[in-house]
């Protein structure tokens, strides 16, 4: 094409219309943790796209250092999300922060007008799904959650043998995903962390996939083990009713590693998957009509795409984030919206079932439940709830605040950065003390949370009481040094 020519597929590119070039898809990547690590590194393996920029809300060097990695040039590396989805060069934003913040991100980038490519789950629950497919309809954006396993060529051909019948009528899926994770990172009630929001959606998204012409489930029991202090589910296994006769017996667990396979149970036969959550085996048994119960069986094999030189992933399989990247770029080309591998009215079905699911195990991420405890008291002599983040700041200074009667005034120039910001309320000067609950933050998460680096963040967990002293009428909280267990709130001598 002439200059002019390559202008015009440029300008093109800049709005949402669909694309006649391949290599214009250009992407932005919001959250630079292990997960996006692992997806730029599998990038590398399309070659009808470009990653051109990054955000990180902790730090731009952080950002930067990470861009360093993927070839992004450093003024496309951001440290804001709120400047990457505002870069005009970027179409396709894709997701990877910590599950409580997708929604907030989702719609910030959707507001600018871009595709999004969000983590699993889209939203802490199926409200906040449906808030986002809408907002996505409503500008005719392209949306998908990213259950990958969705996008593997294994799973697309078990879709295609299970449409054309080649087990008969499906009655059973049975699933399971289970790995040993460290204490520390199995569960998080501030961000959504839990074994049913991290494992147990690809098991329920592989019973959808035989089932979910016959919509929600009819009838969801569950059983699981929940951590002691977090009351946040770590194994769970679930059993779900289709229709009248279909049935999925789904098990996941943090406490240890399982066989990690799904079967699709047919009246003339089974496909098994392996592994479960992103798979590169198929088997199919069918039966022999000889009235002896033979079957026969065949087997076949989807290799990962090769790891390059100098390719480093952090999660078993990571290459597959390639099959997913495409899907995104070819249902952009095409001008669809969403992708048929994983519909919208998949995902939201699902998060239904994540959400009966949860009440059954008697687990609770509800946002509404912390925003309760920040509703400022009718009588200010009385002890206040107040809350802050429940999490390390690294000895970073993000803020501080100099709080009174209600809504605190910031006093120093250090503005919050975050993209949760709001006011924390504490007590008047009558008040003799505050109580601090470390639940939702009310001055935004860490950043290294936001980013999705949970690894290293270490946790306020329990309450904890600063008295008022003479020469503070009020109570003043400064956010830093957070990492350390004798905390001390030195503007005001106060200790955690």
């Amino acid at each position: 094409p002439s200059p002019a020519q390559k202008m015009g597929q440029v300008l093109k590119c800049q709005d949402s219309a669909p694309l006649h070039d391949a290599n214009d898809v250009r992407w932005g990547i919001l959250g630079c943790g292990r997960v996006s690590a692992d997806f730029c590194e599998a990038f590398r393996n399309v070659s009808n796209g470009r990653i051109v920029a990054c955000a990180a809300s902790r730090s731009r060097r952080r950002a930067v250092a990470f861009g360093r990695r993927y070839g992004i040039k450093t003024q496309k590396c951001y440290g804001s999300y709120e400047d990457l989805c505002s870069d005009e060069t970027v179409q396709v934003v894709y997701i990877a922060t910590m599950h409580s913040f997708h929604k907030e991100h989702a719609l910030m980038a959707l507001a600018a007008g871009k595709h999004v490519l969000i983590e699993k789950p889209m939203g802490m629950n199926a409200e906040e799904a449906k808030i986002i497919i809408a907002a996505a309809r409503h500008r005719g954006l392209f949306l998908m959650e990213g259950v990958w396993t969705r996008c593997f060529p294994a799973v697309r051909e078990a879709r295609r043998l299970l449409a054309r019948g080649a087990i008969g009528r499906v009655t059973s899926v049975f699933a399971d995903y289970g790995k040993r994770v460290p204490p520390h990172r199995r569960t998080d009630p501030v961000l959504g962390r839990g074994a049913t929001t991290d494992m147990g959606i690809y098991t329920i998204a592989s019973a959808a996939m035989a089932f979910g012409g016959l919509g929600l489930p009819s009838r969801v029991a569950a059983a699981g083990v929940l951590d002691q202090k977090t009351r946040i589910d770590v194994a769970a296994s679930v059993s779900l009713v289709y229709g009248d006769r279909e049935t999925a017996s789904l098990h996941y667990s943090k406490l240890a590693s399982t066989p990690e396979e799904t079967r699709y149970v047919g009246t003339d036969g089974v496909i098994t998957l392996s592994p479960g959550h992103c798979p590169t085996m198929l088997r199919i048994e069918t039966n022999v009509p000889d009235g002896c119960g033979r079957r026969r069986s065949r087997t076949m094999s989807f290799p990962l795409p090769k790891v390059l030189p100098g390719q480093h992933y952090n999660y078993r399989h990571s290459q597959g984030y390639a099959y997913e990247a495409k899907e995104v770029i070819e249902c952009i080309r095409r001008g669809a919206t969403e992708s048929q591998e994983y519909t919208l009215d998949e995902s939201l079905a699902v998060c239904h079932t994540v959400d009966s699911v949860l009440r059954a195990l008697g687990v609770s991420f509800c946002p509404r439940e912390r925003e309760k405890a920040c509703t400022p008291p009718e009588d200010p002599s009385s002890l206040v709830e107040i809350q802050i983040p429940a999490a390390s700041y690294a000895s970073t200074v993000v803020g501080s605040g100099n709080f009174k009667k209600g809504i605190g005034n910031r006093t120093n120039a250090d503005k919050p950065t975050t993209n949760d910001e709001e006011d924390m309320w504490v007590s008047s000067a009558r008040s003799s003390a505050v109580i601090i609950q470390p639940t939702r933050s009310m001055l935004g998460n860490s950043k290294k949370r936001e980013d999705g680096d949970e690894d290293d963040v270490q946790i306020i967990r329990e309450p904890t009481r600063i008295q008022r002293t003479k020469s503070n009428p009020g109570i003043s909280i400064s956010r830093n040094d957070f990492e350390n267990s004798d905390l001390e709130i030195k503007a005001h001598h106060f200790s955690l």
